[in-house]
C-alpha cells in the first residue's frame, strides 16, 4: 500500500491509462519548453505515485497523417526537408510527431474499447504539429476516418 496525498493506493486501485512514450519528448535545444513537457509531466506523476498505467502508444502512419494534412507538407516535415513547429529539421522531432499523434489516437481507441477514461498527454500538451496546424474540422474528420 502507498499513501499518496492522503489517498490509499492498493494493488486493486484502478489505474488511469496514460498513453506515453519517451519518444514523444525529443531532447534538443529550443526556446520553447513544449518538447520537454510530456516527459516532465509523466515524471512528476510517477514521483507522486499517482494511480496511472503507462501504455506505449501505437505510432500513427504517414498515410493517416495525410488524411488531415497536405500530403506534400507531411512528406516534407517527416523527411526533415522543411522546418517543423519547433523551427528545426531534426529527425527525432519528426519521429515524435508519429508518437504524439499516435498517443492521441491510441487513447481514443482505448477509451472506446474499454468504455473508460484514458489520458493522452497530447490532449493537454499540444504537439508542435497541432500548434502549427489548428484546423479543428479536419482533425475531427481525421478521427472519424480512423475510428
Amino acid at each position: 500500500m502507498i499513501m499518496n496525498s492522503g489517498t490509499l493506493l492498493t494493488k486493486n486501485t484502478t489505474r488511469i491509462p496514460v498513453y506515453y512514450s519517451p519518444e514523444m519528448a525529443p531532447s534538443f535545444t529550443s526556446s520553447s519548453p513544449s518538447a520537454a513537457k510530456p516527459a516532465q509531466v509523466v515524471d512528476a506523476w510517477l514521483n507522486l505515485h499517482l494511480p496511472i498505467k503507462i501504455i506505449e502508444p501505437e505510432l500513427i502512419s504517414h498515410i493517416q497523417i495525410k488524411l488531415v494534412h497536405c500530403a506534400d507538407y507531411v512528406d516534407n516535415i517527416l523527411n526533415c526537408l522543411i522546418n517543423n513547429g519547433f523551427g528545426n529539421k531534426l529527425p527525432e522531432v519528426a519521429l515524435s510527431l508519429l508518437y504524439t499523434n499516435g498517443a492521441m489516437l491510441s487513447a481514443a481507441r482505448g477509451a472506446l474499447h474499454n468504455k473508460s477514461g484514458v489520458f493522452s498527454l497530447v490532449l493537454c500538451l499540444a504537439s508542435p504539429w497541432v500548434r502549427r496546424h489548428r484546423n479543428i474540422q479536419r482533425s475531427w474528420r481525421f478521427m472519424a476516418k480512423l475510428g
